[in-house]
C-alpha cells in the first residue's frame, strides 16, 4: 500500500481537484509502488488522468501486461482514488528484430532503441527508440515511415521479443526552391 496526498497551491485549485493516491497491489513490489508514486506530478495530473498514469508508470518499470481499477470515494469532500494495480509479469528485453528495412541496416536502427537485450522493457523508452528512428528516416527524405514494434511475450522467462516491422513508405524530395 502506497498513499500520496496532493495539496496544490491556491491558484491551481481552481481547475484541479485535490485528491489522495492510494495504490493497491497484491503482486507490484513496494519499491515500484513508491517508484509509481514519486514519479507523479499530482500538481500536473488531472484526477480524471490518474488511472492511465499510473499504469504507463507501471509499463515503464517492465510490468507490460499491468491493468489498473480505479476507485473513487468521496470522503468529507475530498477525493480518495485508489487504483488497484494487477502488474503481472516483470519483463526483460530478449531479442530485437528488425524486418522490411531497406534503407538502413538493422544493425544501424538497432542503435537508435535506448534499450538492449537484458534491459527493463519499457513502453516509453521502445516509443522513444520509434520516434529516434523515424527521425533518421525523415532525415534521409523518408517523411512518412511506419515503425510497428511487435512484442512477443516469454512469460515462463519473463522476456519479450520486439520485432520492429518498417514500413519505409516513398521518399519525399523537395524541388527547386527559389529563394528572393
Amino acid at each position: 500500500l502506497a498513499i500520496l496526498p496532493t495539496t496544490l497551491p491556491a491558484a491551481q485549485q481552481e481547475n484541479h481537484q485535490a485528491y489522495t493516491l492510494v495504490i493497491r497491489s497484491a503482486d507490484l513490489p513496494e519499491k515500484a509502488r513508491q517508484d509509481i508514486l514519486r514519479s507523479i506530478d499530482v500538481s500536473a495530473c488531472p484526477a480524471l488522468d490518474v488511472s492511465e498514469v499510473v499504469v504507463q508508470k507501471a509499463r515503464d518499470l517492465g510490468y507490460l501486461e499491468a491493468k489498473v481499477e480505479e476507485q473513487k470515494q468521496d470522503i468529507n469532500n475530498h477525493l480518495q482514488l485508489t487504483e488497484n494495480i494487477d502488474a503481472g509479469i516483470h519483463y526483460k528485453l530478449g531479442v530485437i528484430h528488425v524486418v522490411k528495412s531497406t534503407v538502413f541496416s538493422a544493425d544501424r536502427l538497432r542503435q537508435d532503441l535506448p534499450l538492449a537485450p537484458g534491459d527493463i522493457a519499457s513502453t516509453s523508452k521502445i516509443y522513444e527508440g520509434v520516434d529516434q528512428i523515424r527521425l533518421l528516416y525523415a532525415s534521409k527524405g523518408y517523411t512518412d515511415t511506419v515503425l510497428t514494434p511487435i512484442p512477443t511475450f516469454h512469460s515462463e522467462q519473463g522476456l519479450v521479443d520486439l520485432t520492429f516491422q518498417v514500413d519505409e513508405g516513398t521518399r519525399s524530395l523537395l524541388g527547386e526552391l527559389f529563394l528572393n
